[in-house]
């Protein structure tokens, strides 16, 4: 059997745990700032899903190392918090810029019955074919689902 690692980051919080929750089989809460789930795709095939909180710095964290192993990366965000863009939009630049794999910038939204926008970018970060702007539900397993498919079908698209 196949395992591929995508990483799930965001601001400290629950954000990450209640995505991976939403869509995997298992989950676990390793500390406040990590979180584990595994979704198995077929017999061939499972995901881990790693959430990872950011601090202060992108760099304080092993990136180079980590995403050496990493399929992709899902960025995870209040998109209704104007005090979280400015704090997300540095690491969502460093990932862009730094990383080479496929990334996907799942907004959340509350919620509440509007609906979702296909695409909206918002003042203050900078998108790079390697990213894709997806607006959510946190736990909403069918738009979560949407976010985590892009992303693989990102990773397929890249193949040889």
């Amino acid at each position: 059997m196949r395992i591929g690692e995508i990483a799930i980051i965001g601001p400290p919080g629950k954000d990450k745990q209640l995505f991976i929750k939403s869509i995997c089989q298992t989950v676990s809460d390793t500390n406040g700032n990590m979180s584990f789930g595994s979704l198995q795709i077929n017999d061939q095939l499972m995901l881990h899903l790693y959430g990872i909180s950011l601090y202060e710095s992108v760099q304080s964290f092993a990136w180079d190392l980590v995403s050496k192993k990493m399929l992709g990366y899902v960025v995870i965000f209040n998109w209704l918090d104007e005090e979280v863009i400015p704090k997300i939009a540095p690491t969502i630049d460093f990932f862009a810029h730094r990383c080479q794999n496929p990334i996907v910038i799942a907004a959340y939204v509350d919620d509440s019955d509007f609906p979702l926008p296909e695409l909206y970018i918002h003042n203050g970060i900078s998108l790079t074919p390697e990213c894709r702007l997806m607006f959510c539900k946190l736990a909403d397993e069918k738009t979560n689902k949407h976010v985590l498919v892009t992303l693989l079908n990102m990773i397929i698209d890249r193949l040889p």
